[in-house]
């Protein structure tokens, strides 16, 4: 397993509803801590998982681990269907052997549908 951090987190715009999204981070998922602050509660900081692999049991259904980084399961805008925060938001690593913390931005967009709806009146004679 790798024991070094190497960070590729990047700022990611998906679809709601998007599965399995990643925020790579190549390390071994017992050497880092996650967290996230949902804009579903940006008042509060939710911690994913914690070095050595112990994890938020109320988060679990949200998110996965890995060595190539975190899983964020469904891209979601709102808490609900029994999940307890939207999983858009602010994403926070921190690897075992490096006292910076690195983070980047999970933005869900709803799909929109415009429909263009045009009347014609014609006047008979």
């Amino acid at each position: 397993m790798f024991s070094e951090c190497v960070s590729d987190l990047k700022n990611i715009a998906v679809y709601e509803g998007q599965p399995n999204t990643i925020m790579d981070l190549y390390i071994n998922p017992q050497n880092v801590s996650w967290k996230v602050k949902s804009t579903s509660d940006e008042l509060s900081t939710y911690n994913i998982i914690n070095y050595g692999g112990s994890r938020d049991p109320s988060l679990a259904g949200l998110y996965d681990v890995n060595q190539t980084g975190l899983i964020i399961k469904d891209a979601t805008t709102t808490d609900g269907n029994g999940n307890p925060i939207a999983t858009a938001g602010l994403y926070y690593a921190q690897c075992t052997n490096n006292p910076d913390r690195i983070g980047a931005k999970l933005l869900v967009v709803r799909k929109f549908f415009h429909f263009c709806y045009s009347k014609v009146l014609f006047k008979t004679p």
